[in-house]
């Protein structure tokens, strides 16, 4: 009886030293993953910096879908290229967003939802507000409300059309398919994070 107990004892002691050093060596991997990542984004950096012809290019880092690795946004601020957002995967950069006439604004990062809103560059009294799923390395256009501002006698109106997964749909309908999208998860702010210049 007294040896089983002592035997339950070290087989939980060695089940939790394994849990640690798994932990441990999974951490160290996702750090190192992400230095090589700043490494390959300071060539992004560069790029982006010469293309836009910018004395300084605002960027910053920052793991939006939760993976351990940091995306990269660069913020150029023109009208067809205000924002950019590329990932690192399989040892390279890729660019996995562009937005003119806007920019995104949350993000839900266990959710790895994207939210952000444009100005159609075809009709400027429109604009978009989407929501984009970012997973395996592409970001997916989930839902979109297209919003038109029309001018009567000097007044102002609205008018909303409803989307998800590219079918239009009722505002209800839309409503309820963005609560089940963000549940559970709560909005950050790309305002918020650490910008840089380069």
């Amino acid at each position: 009886m007294f040896h089983s107990k002592v035997n339950k004892k070290v087989f939980g002691i060695i089940i939790l030293l394994i849990c640690v050093v798994s932990l441990s060596v999974s951490v160290e991997a996702s750090g190192t993953k992400n230095k090589r990542a700043h490494q390959a984004y300071a060539q992004q950096l560069k790029k982006d910096k010469e293309d836009f012809g910018l004395n300084k290019l605002d960027y910053a880092y920052k793991d939006l879908d939760g993976n351990g690795v940091d995306e990269l946004i660069t913020y150029p601020g023109f009208d067809h290229a205000t924002e950019n957002i590329y990932i690192y995967r399989n040892g390279k950069v890729k660019q996995v967003a562009g937005v003119g006439m806007g920019d995104f604004e949350k993000f839900y990062r266990k959710n790895k939802i994207l939210y952000g809103s444009r100005t159609n560059m075809r009709n400027y009294n429109s604009t978009y507000h989407e929501y984009f799923k970012l997973k395996g390395g592409k970001l997916v256009r989930k839902a979109h409300m297209l919003e038109t501002t029309i001018y009567k006698g000097g007044e102002t109106e609205s008018k909303c059309k409803y989307y998800v997964n590219g079918k239009k749909t009722t505002k209800k309908k839309y409503n309820t398919y963005i609560k089940k999208l963000l549940k559970g998860d709560k909005a950050r702010y790309f305002s918020k994070l650490k910008w840089k210049k380069y």
